[in-house]
């Protein structure tokens, strides 16, 4: 029987600062609450999520490097499990980073260390990935205390996505996000102002597509985050981890509000939620048998001989000229080799 934590971090400008904080909440938990097998961090929570293409040389670093040492290092001293993501410095070759020409590739990578300070696993994220390369692979991670999938922030929307990780016998769907709200005004983003920055050099009808898509998103935004994907995954045990905090967005000058809300949600009924504060909550989960029975009910009746339109249907390209059209160019920009069967 697993016990699992979720630490929600507030943004700190410095990594070493979010190093330390982050080490320090965690230490305090479990010093009060005793051992936990798994502990996840949110998405960005060592990294500024607004960040500028100028600070991607400093930022980025490669699996493993530096970075991943430092985390396993926690790990260790723990004796536990530890997901948390990072920007990855993949291979060589031409990128484009937010209108700056890199000589390599940039990926946003979830990362799974083993108590031992091990990499146990990586996970390229494959969905919604507008500044970085897209990964293309799925794997779920064996541990000691079950099968781990790794998912960022918006690839947990995406039904394929689960359905794979379910395939593969996943036992729990790690959910690394960064939800957010923008201060001042939540359903506006000062496009005049992100112009002025110099490391941004999309047109300006490009900027103003994109914010109103961001806009549209705002409008129906739900603080509860994990609740949204809830009927998509709620066969399987869901560690959703988030941010909270505010953090200057380097884009526009408004400030982004983390919403919190972490949790470990098993079999769609909340364990245990965190609010909006800086906090870390954990819990034990007992069901894994009860939750491999519900997929096994689930997936045994799949008819793929009826999927075909899956592998046929073109996704968000088919929408028509727009926002698609461009984040489609930049994807291509970036490397990618999109091939679509009609």
């Amino acid at each position: 029987m697993p016990r699992v934590a979720v630490v929600q971090v507030n943004y700190y400008p410095a990594l070493e600062e979010s190093l330390q904080q982050g080490r320090r909440l965690l230490a305090e938990h479990l010093d009060r609450e005793g051992p936990v097998d798994l502990a996840v961090f949110p998405d960005h929570w060592i990294h500024p999520d607004g960040w500028s293409a100028g600070e991607i040389n400093r930022c980025v670093q490669p699996v493993p490097g530096e970075l991943t040492v430092e985390i396993g290092r926690m790990a260790r001293d723990f004796n536990l499990h530890i997901a948390f993501s990072m920007f990855e410095r993949g291979e060589e070759g031409c990128f484009t980073w937010l209108g700056r020409s890199l000589s390599y590739r940039v990926y946003k990578s979830c990362l799974l260390i083993g108590p031992g300070g091990e990499i146990a696993g990586v996970h390229r994220k494959t969905h919604y990935s507008i500044c970085e390369c897209p990964g293309s692979h799925y794997e779920v991670f064996a541990t000691s205390f079950g099968r781990v999938a790794l998912l960022s922030c918006g690839e947990a929307s995406v039904p394929e996505v689960v359905r794979i990780y379910g395939l593969l016998n996943a036992d729990f769907l790690v959910w690394l996000s960064t939800s957010f709200e923008t201060e001042l005004n939540p359903r506006v983003v000062d496009t005049a102002t992100a112009l002025r920055n110099p490391d941004f050099c999309l047109e300006e009808d490009d900027w103003r597509r994109l914010f109103l898509s961001g806009q549209r998103i705002l409008q129906n935004f739900n603080e509860r985050r994990w609740a949204e994907c809830m009927t998509l995954i709620a066969c399987a045990n869901v560690i959703y981890a988030n941010n909270a905090g505010v953090e200057p967005f380097m884009m526009s000058g408004h400030v982004l509000r983390y919403t919190g809300n972490s949790a470990v949600v098993p079999l769609g009924l909340p364990a245990v939620e965190a609010g909006g504060q800086e906090t870390v909550v954990s819990c034990r989960l007992d069901n894994l048998e009860e939750s491999r029975e519900i997929r096994e009910l689930i997936l045994r009746d799949r008819r793929p001989d009826t999927y075909q339109f899956l592998g046929r249907h073109p996704g968000w390209l088919a929408a028509g000229p727009g926002l698609e059209d461009m984040l489609a160019s930049n994807w291509q920009r970036r490397g990618g080799k999109r091939q679509l069967s009609r």
